[in-house]
């Protein structure tokens, strides 16, 4: 399987399915976070992700791994982009959203990076 980084991208690798991308690689760093788990990752980035396409917020997030084992260094390999699943319900009918989240411009793992 290749690894999804900006590199995949520009090679024009095409996805099994329908993903949106934001294409930000050089957003000004605005958004220290401390974490880098999955419930961040899916609420806090998609948001900056989100409000970044709808050109509200203009800035990426620097993520902090606060813990020894983490996922910074998969985050770095990766120039921060993720994919996401969003499932659940809008006006009462199923929702189904698949992307890739790029608001992480890059992460810092504080047990070799300080």
């Amino acid at each position: 399987m290749k690894e999804l980084n900006f590199d995949l991208l520009d090679g024009g690798f095409k996805f099994p399915v329908d993903l949106v991308m934001h294409r930000k690689k050089s957003l000004p760093e605005k958004i220290l976070q401390f974490g880098e788990g999955n419930f961040l990752r899916g609420f806090v980035d998609w948001m900056v992700d989100t409000m970044n396409e709808q050109g509200l917020f203009n800035g990426s997030v620097v993520v902090v791994q606060p813990i020894e084992e983490g996922l910074v260094k998969v985050l770095n390999s990766q120039d921060g982009l993720y994919t996401l699943y969003l499932r659940g319900m809008q006006d009462g009918r199923i929702v189904e959203q698949k992307g890739i989240i790029s608001s992480i411009s890059r992460g810092i793992n504080l047990y070799t990076d300080f």
